[in-house]
């Protein structure tokens, strides 16, 4: 849009928008439904509206993505725990208060096919992942010390570098 706010266009429905790193894409939250079941995915779609593409096809909930720097890996949230599925942002952020079991994982998006890596492991929350500029940590948001605070990885990513 225009600094005036005019011009303002919808590129799709869904909802915690990440630019790529090349500016071309965006990665973003989606309510997917398959048959009569509905639960959020993470899609990317190009800055002009066009080539959705599914990145995560799981029945469980996955949310705020990221992108690492080299935009070939996406890092998210991943919701396994089996509740009802949320059937608006608001229901999800209300679920960030009462819900357990928000792991991070990533996956390679520059692979056709290619599995996810859970990266975390915790009976409560950690969310809100974001890729450090050299690609081989992630910092989150965990109340695993009692409080919601800021975590990071140490040594536990793949290689993420030129893979």
């Amino acid at each position: 849009m225009g600094r005036d706010g005019s011009n303002l266009c919808q590129i799709a429905q869904g909802y915690q928008p990440v630019w790529s790193p090349d500016g071309a894409r965006l990665a973003l939250s989606k309510e997917s439904v398959i048959g009569d079941k509905k639960n959020w995915d993470i899609y990317t779609i190009g800055v002009d509206g066009t080539a959705l593409a599914q990145v995560t096809s799981e029945e469980s909930d996955e949310l705020q993505p990221d992108w690492s720097p080299d935009g070939k890996w996406m890092s998210y949230v991943s919701i396994r725990e089996k509740y009802p599925s949320p059937k608006s942002v608001k229901d999800i952020l209300k679920g960030l208060k009462s819900k357990r079991n928000f792991e991070i994982w990533i996956k390679n998006t520059s692979e056709s096919v290619s599995s996810a890596i859970q990266i975390t492991s915790w009976s409560g929350v950690d969310v809100y992942p974001r890729w450090s500029p050299s690609g081989k940590q992630i910092a989150f948001a965990s109340d695993r010390a009692g409080s919601l605070d800021i975590w990071c990885t140490q040594g536990v990513l793949p290689n993420t570098a030129g893979r």
